[in-house]
């Protein structure tokens, strides 16, 4: 099957041990709710993994396997 993932990067450490990887959160909603509201799942995330920071904006995906 397949979604619409939410993706953005995200850094954990001081910035001279940056440790980034890209996270991918599956989006229940169309496009257009995904690119109004991805920042908001982004901040929702960041608040359950403390030390965390998005360091880039986020972009929706579709045709991702779930």
């Amino acid at each position: 099957m397949f979604s619409l993932v939410l993706t953005f990067v995200a850094c954990i450490g001081a910035n001279d041990g940056d440790r980034c990887r890209q996270i991918e959160l599956p989006f229940d909603g169309s496009t257009m709710q995904c690119m109004l509201f991805g920042q908001v799942e982004a901040a929702h995330w960041i608040a359950e993994h403390p030390g965390w920071v998005v360091t880039q904006g986020w972009k929706c995906q579709t045709g991702k396997p779930i």
